[in-house]
């Protein structure tokens, strides 16, 4: 299985199944399952959403774990090779669940991937653009965290993408391989109720030498909020998960230190335990020492960096080399609260936005396509986007922006903050598909083709554009049958050779490269026709045969594929076998096989809309011609042939039936012979005729 989105929940009311409702919305394709870690709920809420969405898995703790341990459960229940996490209250946006396992797989699985995490209202479940978090940071000395504007970030170009690294995550949304969940020994089990575990989680990863990379394609909501209102969250349990963290990462000195440090700012009393907030939670760290004991050793025997590395990393003044001291202690708040909102948190008010430029700042595509555009400057949450003439959609908010046009156009694009903006120039070209046939006879169809014609594809586009300008264009079938040839190139020209049978068949010209790869952008739903009747003339040039005194008459004649409209250059006609039926005069030659060696197919010509395709040379039609000759005494008689007529595009193949040609034969009581032959005809020879050929 390719992954497995893993949410835990405890009393999450009605937001867990508008949760899984986006999740099931916003996935198209991927082979995925979502596990529920049912916490200990009290409220209905997990069976409510399990007779919803009967498609979950649902995992049950009898009694409250706490976050960490949930989450942890949730991982060693999941069957995908990709996890993806997720709080009970969020909202990924489409495509975005597939956007981070994408990523993780590209990276080679080596890298947590962290989306953009928007603020939700929670009123109408819509995302609010105006606060949008992207990095997360961390104070090594307080364990405090928050939110990084994308500009703070350290860009990373990698497998093709765009990324950041991020100094730690979020624990609301993000993606991992689970084979590097299992090397960072994953969540925490000992984390008590709630807090610090996606810390924890995110100094290991670092640590240990691998990264936490930001996507700000991926965007997934979350509710914020300033206080817990469904469940309680005791300041003892956070701090004893500080304890822990700090315990298992930092080295000795530095672990030492922070604990001296955190002691002396956590001296208030509680009123359940009056020995004190601090003196409470290294009780409960004690409780659970040895496993922290032991995670520590395995961490520290495996780590590639140390905390050091980390503070310089990421510019924190703790911890330095012995001697240089603390940086500045924030105290921990008697009663914590949840995660800060992404315009809250310990974070220096941002810089006033500021806009500098647009990525890309010229651009051509073809109708249709997406295009995306990123504001360049500062503090770019909320940057106005629009267009003009209006694209679709024709606004926009945010960093980034993407839109598409329904016409060909010379749009541009303005990002605009405050005072600051900049323009994009967008060319649009409009695609048409080119269809010319190889057999490109005056008048014919461009929408039916013969099987077995072969079409030249091709395009036009206006404003003009080459392939290569628009990303490279390539043909596909995508319903229907045929071949295609000669479309490796990626310039939008190929050959299409229909199929032996009739049908329809739908060609797409696509994008191969630039903003939207696979992108349609021009298509041609054809028909293909086979042979439906035929007619037949006397072949230019010829006369009526005829042996003096004898019963006889013979034809040379043309035969023409229908319908006239298509080309059948690349059939082979020919004629099967048939016993005659004859009566009176010819009742002599009754059951006299057609033909009398066996048949041979012939290739056809060009077509024709006044005539059809022809048959490539001609067809004798004749009786009596050669001994033993018909002589008199003469009387009235018949003879039949049915003949079937079958097409194919090989010699060997024509065998398929599509009409028949019958060739009939007329005797009267003075020896007057008479053919006919499908529409061709009637030939007579009276028997006292002197002799003729053809």
């Amino acid at each position: 299985m390719q992954s497995s989105i893993v949410i835990a929940a405890h009393n999450e009311g009605r937001r867990l199944s508008w949760t899984l409702a986006a999740c099931l919305d916003g996935i198209a394709e991927l082979d995925y399952e979502i596990v529920v870690v049912d916490d200990a709920s009290a409220d209905g809420s997990v069976q409510a959403a399990a007779a919803l969405f009967p498609q979950i898995r649902v995992v049950r703790n009898p009694v409250r774990a706490g976050v960490s341990a949930a989450k942890g459960r949730g991982a060693q229940e999941a069957r995908g090779d990709v996890i993806v996490f997720l709080d009970g209250h969020t909202k990924p946006t489409p495509g975005s669940i597939e956007r981070l396992v994408h990523v993780v797989e590209r990276l080679g699985r080596d890298a947590v991937v962290t989306p953009q995490v928007v603020a939700l209202d929670e009123a109408d479940w819509e995302l609010d653009r105006s606060r949008v978090g992207n990095g997360y940071f961390l104070d090594l000395l307080t364990l405090d965290c928050g939110w990084r504007d994308l500009s703070e970030l350290r860009p990373v170009r990698d497998s093709g993408l765009q990324l950041y690294e991020s100094p730690a995550l979020i624990g609301c949304a993000f993606a991992v391989d689970r084979r590097l969940y299992a090397r960072v020994r994953g969540f925490d089990p000992h984390m008590l109720s709630w807090g610090v575990e996606d810390l924890d989680f995110a100094l290991k990863t670092w640590l240990l030498g691998h990264r936490i990379l930001h996507d700000p394609q991926a965007v997934i909501g979350h509710r914020f909020r300033d206080s817990f209102d469904d469940y309680d969250v005791a300041p003892d349990h956070v701090l004893h998960n500080q304890i822990r963290t700090a315990y298992k990462n930092y080295g000795h000195t530095a672990a030492a230190d922070w604990m001296e440090a955190c002691r002396a700012r956590n001296d208030e009393s509680l009123d359940e335990h009056p020995e004190g907030l601090w003196a409470r939670a290294w009780q409960l760290f004690g409780e659970h020492r040895g496993s922290a004991e032991q995670e520590r050793g395995y961490l520290h025997a495996r780590r590639v960096h140390d905390e050091i590395w980390y503070a310089r990393r990421f510019g924190l003044e703790w911890p330095r080399l012995a001697g240089a001291g603390f940086g500045a202690a924030i105290a921990l708040a008697g009663s914590p609260g949840p995660s800060h909102g992404p315009s809250g948190g310990p974070s220096p008010s941002p810089s006033p936005c500021s806009v500098t430029g647009i990525t890309p700042k010229t651009v051509m595509l073809p109708v249709g396509v997406h295009q995306e555009f990123t504001a360049q400057g500062s503090n770019l949450g909320n940057v106005a986007w629009s267009t003009s003439p209006a694209g679709n959609p024709a606004t926009g908010k945010g960093a980034t922006f993407t839109t598409q046009w329904a016409a060909s156009s010379s749009p541009q694009v303005t990002a605009k903050c405050g005072n600051t903006s900049a323009t994009a120039n967008v060319t649009v070209v409009a695609v048409s598909p080119v269809l010319t046939p190889t057999d490109n006879f005056a008048g014919r169809s461009r929408t039916r083709f013969g099987v077995g014609e072969v079409v030249k594809l091709s395009f036009t586009a206006s404003p003009a554009a080459t392939a290569a300008q628009l990303g490279g264009l390539r043909w596909f079938i995508s319903s229907g049958d045929g071949t295609l040839t000669g479309t490796a190139a990626n310039d939008g020209t190929g050959t299409y050779t229909a199929p032996a049978t009739a049908g329809s068949t739908t060609l797409q010209l696509k994008t191969v490269a630039g903003p939207a790869p696979g992108t349609v952008v021009a298509f041609s739903t054809i028909t293909i026709v086979a042979p439906t009747d035929a007619h037949m003339t006397q072949a230019p040039g010829t006369g009526i045969a005829h042996v003096t005194n004898t019963y006889s008459v013979g034809a040379m004649l043309s035969i023409f594929l229908r319908p006239t409209d298509v080309s059948f250059i690349n059939v082979w006609f020919g004629e099967g076998t048939v016993n005659a039926v004859a009566t009176g005069y010819l009742a002599g030659l009754n059951g006299t096989p057609h033909p009398p060696t066996p048949g041979v197919s012939v290739p056809c010509l060009g077509g024709n809309t006044a005539t059809g395709s022809k048959v490539n040379g001609t067809d004798e039609a004749s009786i009596g011609l050669h001994a033993p000759f018909l002589t008199a005494p003469f009387s009235v008689g018949d003879f039949l042939w049915d003949i079937p007529w079958n097409y194919g595009l090989t010699q060997a193949t024509a065998t398929t039936n599509f009409t028949t040609g019958p060739q009939h034969f007329t005797a009267d009581a003075v020896g007057t012979a008479t053919v006919t032959k499908k529409d061709a005809g009637p030939f007579s020879r009276a028997a006292g005729a002197p002799t003729t050929g053809f």
